[in-house]
């Protein structure tokens, strides 16, 4: 089941937007749950766009926990 990621900050969040790019910057604690999990799996959706959409980057950001 995945889960909706629906907020989103400017990337990067300390510099004005950018004009030719969209850049995105997505939380997985807006989702109230612990971010802890075995595996990661990600679902980019592009929706129904006239346009042509392209994922320049996509940089999932974590850590390691020691399950002994």
């Amino acid at each position: 089941e995945f889960e909706d990621l629906t907020f989103w900050t400017q990337d990067p969040p300390m510099l004005p937007p950018s004009l030719t790019l969209y850049n995105q910057r997505f939380y997985i604690s807006q989702t109230r749950l612990p971010a802890v999990c075995r595996h990661f799996q990600l679902l980019i959706d592009f929706g129904t766009e006239d346009a042509a959409s392209e994922l320049l980057s996509c940089s999932p950001f974590g850590g390691f926990k020691n399950e002994s």
